[in-house]
């Protein structure tokens, strides 16, 4: 055996160091100080959900995740002024019963993926504050879409023909 084969297979005997990413990939650098190079290696969402009980327990822990975070998101954001934390959080469990109506296990796994990219995007700044904004204030305001007009319209009516007129509302649990 020659001596540079014998240096390469020696090689081999070392674990490399670096940061494993998806499907047994290894990237360089530390992985005690820095984050790997693949973006979302760290979700809890690998798995697909077997039924929709599975999916609904990723469900709460997304939002588990997103209610510990929330404090440090509005923080980085500067959007402390604008909402509080307790509303915030009231706030994404709106947006989340908004999805109520999903029953596919894998139709709830893929929007709790794309709930995680965002949670990720917040955290990392990727995201700006208009974004952000839309998910912890209040989008269920009394007045939002409501018109002086539609208001002039339904002036005298009874409150059943009211919400007639305005149409369904949303889940409210």
């Amino acid at each position: 055996m020659n001596q540079n084969q014998n240096f390469q297979s020696n090689l081999n005997l070392f674990p490399e160091i670096g940061t494993h990413g998806a499907r047994g990939k290894q990237y360089g650098g530390n992985n005690i100080t820095m984050r790997g190079t693949e973006i979302f290696e760290g979700l809890t969402t690998g798995r697909p959900s077997k039924n929709i009980i599975q999916a609904h327990f990723k469900v709460l822990r997304f939002y588990r995740k997103v209610c510990r975070l929330i404090p440090f998101l509005l923080r980085i954001h500067d959007m402390e002024v604008t909402c509080n934390s307790q509303q915030a959080m009231v706030n994404v469990a709106n947006v989340i019963r908004k999805r109520a109506y999903l029953r596919d296990p894998d139709a709830v796994d893929r929007w709790v993926y794309r709930g995680y990219e965002l949670l990720y995007q917040a955290e990392w700044h990727m995201l700006n504050r208009d974004h952000l904004f839309q998910y912890f204030s209040n989008q269920n305001r009394s007045d939002a879409g409501y018109s002086y007009l539609e208001n002039q319209k339904l002036k005298g009516k009874s409150e059943f023909l009211k919400d007639f007129y305005i149409g369904n509302k949303t889940y409210e649990y």
